[in-house]
């Protein structure tokens, strides 16, 4: 009899293992169904200030690089003023667009404006029409335009138009003509330059956002 009893004890002890890891796994599943729904159809874009965009992400600069900064700038703008999905959005992903990704390649600055612009417009066509214009603004506008709250305490900036939307590109030109105009070019004016183009482009995505939300987006001025 006993024999049998400790078979019998054996299976039932294996049996009891082997549930073990299923349950885990399904809590596991439970636990991430729990968790907002990351899913296209509810990035919803609402309407938000692209001067308060500018002015966050220009504070957010500082300590991040371009891409990081307008992504964050922008998305938790929308989360304060909608909530989920955009508080749960990665933003650490951003990360690595810095420097033209490190590189002087694309601009992190329009690399991470376009990814906002992809995150919340759906029709494919507007998309291209969104980004295109972006870039195009980047390429002929004298920029940087935005000038901080506390002006007086940062380096001033000469504006230049940069003819490229490639990061190594555009710094050497607006290193060129600021020179050749009389001001300085030096590391504190190059991450100034770069803190308000970022700025100016967190701006110019809310426009092109607003505008999209209102069918406008042929006309919308990016001036």
């Amino acid at each position: 009899m006993s024999m049998p009893n400790r078979r019998l004890n054996r299976r039932n002890m294996l049996g009891t293992i082997g549930v073990a890891p299923v349950a885990v796994a399904a809590a596991s599943i439970s636990a991430v169904q729990a968790q907002p729904a990351l899913l296209e159809e509810e990035w919803t874009y609402v309407p938000i200030s692209p001067e308060e965009a500018a002015e966050r992400t220009y504070q957010l600069s500082a300590s991040r690089g371009c891409m990081e900064a307008i992504a964050t700038g922008v998305i938790k703008l929308l989360a304060q003023k909608a909530g989920e999905p955009f508080a749960s959005f990665p933003i650490r992903m951003m990360r690595y667009g810095a420097g033209g990704v490190g590189c002087g390649s694309l601009c992190g600055a329009l690399n991470g404006g376009a990814a906002v612009l992809s995150l919340l417009i759906e029709n494919r066509s507007s998309l291209r029409k969104a980004v295109a214009k972006l870039n195009q603004w980047h390429q002929d506008t004298a920029l940087p335009a935005y000038q901080p709250m506390n002006f007086t305490a940062t380096p001033d900036v000469f504006p230049v138009k940069s003819g490229s939307i490639l990061c190594r590109e555009s710094l050497d030109r607006w290193s060129r003509e600021s020179e050749a105009n009389g001001f300085p070019a030096g590391p504190r004016e190059r991450g100034e330059r770069c803190r308000r183009l970022t700025a100016d482009v967190a701006r110019s995505v809310v426009l092109l956002l607003n505008a999209e939300l209102e069918g406008e987006l042929e006309s919308v001025s990016l001036a």
